[in-house]
């Protein structure tokens, strides 16, 4: 099965659900589970949005990461869930960092801005000026 397969395939809620039971990983499926409802939605439906984000939203290293993972993986597809689920392309540390409220700047290649927008909706704030524009926005929140 290739990555763009498992991918594929996960990225519905049911399937991604049934995967994510299939683990019997029962910290992950409560980390998932409590991932989730800071979001309002259900684990599937956190799973599959886990694995479309890191599809739209991951770039080179996130990719080499996710790669290495599952090379050794008795079952790439699960690995590749759990990989996501878990994190691995920083959206945990993001909305850790934002629920302390700690700044937090990110540079987001240009191919990947809509789908930055929509994950990030109203938490966002766009710096365009490379300049001093992250200067003068940290200086703007002390």
């Amino acid at each position: 099965m290739q990555l763009g397969e498992i991918i594929r395939g996960f990225s519905e809620e049911a399937p991604a659900n049934e995967a994510l039971l299939a683990c019997n990983d029962i910290v992950l499926f409560a980390q998932v589970g409590e991932a989730a409802g800071r979001f309002e939605e259900t684990v599937g439906e956190y799973a599959a949005g886990a694995v479309r984000r890191f599809a739209n939203l991951a770039v080179s290293e996130d990719w080499l990461a996710l790669m290495n993972a599952i090379e050794r993986a008795d079952d790439p597809g699960l690995d590749c869930l759990t990989f996501e689920c878990e994190g691995g392309g920083l959206r945990d540390l993001i909305a850790s960092a934002i629920d302390r409220g700690i700044p937090v700047v990110i540079g987001v290649p240009e191919r990947n801005l809509d789908a930055w927008r929509t994950f990030a909706g109203e938490f966002a704030v766009e710096l365009l000026d490379r300049r001093g524009g992250v200067l003068r926005w940290l200086e703007g929140l002390l």
